[in-house]
């Protein structure tokens, strides 16, 4: 279940995973027996299910990815800070008290949560562990684990790490941005026409006679072999858009 954690936690949600992964099977089980209850055809309900759970991942998909670009334009800037607090002697919990309040607006409330897990008498590997899981982003990994081998270490050369990573995300943005914002248009075309078969599908419910045949032993299996085709295109369209980016990094916990 790599995939489903590192999706919700991209969106914000790694906390309610669990949640969430009952509500979208509970929304496409609901909608698959309304359809059936609707049409009479049972095929068409397992078809439009499994549709809804897809829709559902593709929703999330997108909010993962609108809020990871959010968080992305303002990590350069947060290390930029970290350099500069490091360079001024802060502690690592005054840099984030001063992140909390200072800091780029999408990545205050974490840092403010961060900074409140310290204060409560979190060790400082459980505080950055719990931060990870709220933002989700490469980037947090980054800062979790520098701080982490810090903390055993000692922070010599610290600020020059701070300065590295903010170069490197902004040479990265620059690079990939152009890309991922094309690729996306591509990918969401090609994901918009597997929609289309099973609006046919739909339509051509009305006369009583195609119901009846949608409803048969063949119809339901020309619906399920539909099915099979289209979860099949929608893997390999994923597959053969897939770019290879820097993925996360390891948890410090």
């Amino acid at each position: 279940m790599r995939f489903w954690v590192d999706l919700t936690e991209a969106a914000g949600l790694g906390h309610r995973r669990n949640e969430m992964l009952q509500l979208l099977l509970l929304a496409a089980t609901a909608i698959g027996l309304a359809t059936w209850s609707f049409t009479g055809v049972p095929g068409l309900g397992i078809a439009l299910g499994v549709l809804a759970c897809g829709l559902g991942l593709e929703l999330l998909r997108i909010l993962a990815t609108r809020r990871q670009r959010a968080l992305d334009q303002s990590w350069p800037a947060v290390f930029d800070l970290m350099r500069s607090g490091t360079q001024a002697g802060l502690s690592v919990d005054e840099q984030f008290a001063y992140l909390s309040d200072s800091g780029p607006l999408p990545l205050r409330p974490s840092f403010a949560r961060l900074a409140g897990d310290v204060e409560r008498g979190a060790s400082l590997q459980q505080a950055l562990e719990r931060f990870q899981v709220r933002v989700g982003s490469r980037s947090a990994d980054y800062l979790a684990l520098v701080l982490s081998l810090a903390s055993e270490l000692g922070g010599r050369g610290l600020a020059d790490l701070w300065d590295r990573a903010a170069s490197e995300i902004r040479s990265e943005q620059q690079l990939v941005g152009e890309i991922v914002a094309r690729q996306s248009w591509v990918l969401g075309s090609a994901k918009m026409a597997l929609v289309a078969p099973w609006l046919v599908a739909l339509m051509l419910l009305g006369p009583a006679g195609n119901r009846e045949a949608f409803a048969s032993p063949s119809g339901t299996a020309v619906l399920l072999v539909g099915l099979i085709l289209s979860g099949s295109a929608y893997f390999l369209t994923n597959w053969l858009g897939r770019l290879k980016l820097p993925g996360r990094i390891f948890y410090v916990a």
